[in-house]
């Protein structure tokens, strides 16, 4: 029967996309071999065994219209025309998918998971992506090359398929030339078809479990750093696609979730004296600034100098991290205490018309001038927009800095530029004040103004370059700043947006990637040391606020690193995996109750899970990750997250 004949010919089609995707994978291995350690070459293999649960889903969900027109009845289905409307169906929905898996070959660098459908809500914010389009066509051109010797290979393959479907049609004219009446075809149709359609339907659920295979699935491993590696891009994408939504979760009764995890702080009951002074405070934001980089150097040379000698004069924390892997997941942390526990950036989401709670908002009303700098395009991921609905009373950007004779050609305005205009704007501020600065040159393509391209060409790195020039930048805006009386009565808080690309094995693990630097540091002051507390970009909001002595009540994810007594912790959630570390300890939970545990500290390359060797560790940071995300989500559900 022909019927076969046309489910042959789907198979086949399926089964082409199927080893195309075995391809992608392997290329995306070889574009990211220090992120994947197998244990041996069985562990290897399971990769690919566990992976085509997702590709076979992704493949099926992205192809569905496609499998639907495989059912056309003969002879119609053998006709020219209709197989060249099949071809261009099959290249238009698998070409934007196929791309999208090349270019996380080199994205993954940066956001250390697969991407997912909030690339476009965040590409959509502003002119971020006709302004980077160039620089990352001349950088990234052989991602372009990869994508069309995949098409071309899958072309060649294709083209095999059709001479079958001429061999096939004419093959079977010569045994069966009498042709069957119509109404037999049809009943073969609803014969065979359902149980087709059946088929297809459990492959794009991932099998027979109760719920469809979700992207926390690709955990089976036992190693959540290798998910990557198991899932492809074509699903992560169709399963974050219109997912804006936040899930109300009742783990604890309100009570004991309170108990285990609060928001609410106070700092003092002490009223406010009138004469109190008030120090200014400066954010300074450090784009894509691993705590490596405080570390690696060229030719044993130092990168950040003037950092390193920030890091003697100030208060150093050795186990930071960032709560999330980008800029517009980093600056609500910093600003408003807000961690990353949502499949999209709070920025772009139907949440952020939340009332929330700000550094600017709380200082602003407190009798504080408020400012955000960004020499980035104005609109640039929406920080303009952000940054007045967060309660800064100014933004200067781009546009207000007004001299594109200092336009980098991709982002903004280059840092040494901006960062010594930006000393004169603070110095013209009312004080105190409460500034926040963003820098913009160590974000690729990397770009350096011409007489610093020269000062640091024996640096062969482009990103470690671009980190040195930063370090260079920060000196010269510190020269310029110390000539004002406001300087010695400012604290400065240095830290890291997210990290940046690893270079050593240690940064290159699941907490490693988000190590990032976090300093402290008032001129003249005690305010010195090393402290190895667990410290996130959340904390840094209470920890103003305790230096300060707010003496009002006020909400936050994070705590004052110079509470003691407190819990110290850091959490982030990545490929609906969330992390969390404190005193040691890297715990990796999902929502299927899939529970890691490492200790990291003494297990850098995470290596040993003892999840079962330490039953009591792993409940006890289980429920306060339970505590964090039934608190986070549901308040941010209810928009009481200032309550």
């Amino acid at each position: 029967m022909k019927f076969f004949s046309n489910l042959l010919i789907l198979l086949l089609r399926l089964l082409l996309l199927l080893a195309i995707y075995q391809i992608l994978r392997i290329g995306f291995l070889l574009f990211n071999p220090d992120y994947f350690v197998p244990s041996g070459i069985g562990h290897f293999l399971l990769i690919f065994f566990y992976g085509l649960r997702f590709d076979l889903s992704a493949i099926i969900f992205s192809n569905a219209f496609l499998i639907l027109f495989h059912f056309m009845p003969p002879p119609w289905f053998y006709c020219r025309g209709y197989q060249a409307g099949l071809k261009i169906m099959f290249y238009c929905i698998n070409i934007p998918f196929i791309l999208m898996n090349c270019v996380d070959f080199e994205y993954f660098h940066y956001s250390m998971h697969r991407t997912t459908w909030d690339i476009f809500n965040v590409l959509t914010l502003g002119y971020d992506a006709l302004n980077i389009l160039p620089a990352l066509l001349g950088d990234f051109w052989y991602i372009l090359l990869i994508l069309a010797s995949v098409i071309f290979l899958c072309e060649m393959i294709y083209r095999k398929i059709d001479r079958i479907i001429i061999f096939l049609n004419l093959s079977q004219k010569e045994i069966s030339p009498r042709v069957k009446p119509l109404w037999f075809r049809w009943i073969g149709i609803l014969l065979i078809y359902p149980g087709v359609i059946g088929v297809c339907i459990i492959g794009a659920r991932g099998g027979f479990q109760l719920r469809p295979v979700s992207i926390v699935d690709s955990a089976q491993s036992g190693n959540p750093q290798h998910s990557a590696f198991i899932l492809n891009t074509s699903f992560t994408l169709i399963k974050t696609f219109r997912k804006r939504t936040l899930e109300e979760k009742l783990y604890f009764t309100e009570q004991k979730c309170r108990e285990i995890f609060s928001i609410k702080y106070r700092f003092t009951n002490d009223s406010v004296k009138s004469s109190q002074i008030k120090n200014n405070i400066m954010v300074i934001i450090l784009e894509s600034f691993s705590k490596e980089y405080l570390q690696v150097g060229e030719n044993n040379l130092r990168l950040v100098p003037f950092l390193d000698s920030i890091s003697k004069k100030g208060l150093v924390f050795e186990n930071a991290f960032s709560n999330g892997r980008s800029t517009i997941e980093g600056i609500p942390a910093i600003i408003a205490s807000l961690p990353s526990l949502m499949e999209f950036p709070y920025i772009t989401s139907i949440y952020s018309g939340n009332k929330i709670q700000s550094l600017p908002l709380i200082l602003g009303q407190w009798g504080y001038e408020t400012v955000f700098f960004h020499g980035g395009t104005n609109g640039t991921m929406g920080f303009d927009g952000f940054s007045k609905m967060t309660g800064f009373s100014h933004y200067f950007g781009r546009s207000e800095y007004n001299n594109d004779d200092h336009f980098d050609g991709t982002w903004g305005i280059y840092d040494d530029k901006f960062l010594s205009w930006c000393a004169g704007k603070l110095n013209e501020m009312k004080k105190p004040f409460f500034a926040s600065l963003l820098t913009i040159s160590s974000h690729h393509p990397y770009s350096l103004p011409p007489e610093s391209v020269e000062k640091f060409k024996h640096i062969e790195d482009p990103m470690l370059r671009a980190v040195a020039y930063t370090d260079h930048s920060l000196r010269i805006f510190f020269n310029e700043m110390s000539k004002y009386a406001w300087f010695d009565s400012t604290l400065f808080i240095f830290t890291a947006d997210h990290g940046g690309p690893a270079y050593l094995p240690v940064y290159q693990t699941m907490t490693g990637v988000y190590a990032i630097p976090m300093i402290f540091y008032k001129p003249n002051s005690d305010l010195q040391g090393v402290s190895t507390m667990t410290v996130q970009q959340a904390d840094i909001l209470p920890s103003v606020l305790d230096y300060l002595e707010y003496p009002y009540p006020f909400t936050s994810f994070g705590s004052s690193v110079f509470d003691t007594t407190g819990k110290h912790l850091a959490v982030n959630l990545s490929g609906n995996i969330y992390r969390l570390i404190s005193d040691g300890y890297a715990l990796f939970y999902s929502d299927s109750n899939e529970t890691i545990l490492y200790h990291y500290k003494s297990d850098s390359l995470l290596t040993r899970n003892i999840a079962v060797t330490e039953p009591g560790q792993t409940s006890n940071l289980k429920d306060l990750m339970k505590a964090v995300i039934q608190t986070f989500n549901n308040k941010m559900i209810h928009n009481k997250l200032t309550e």
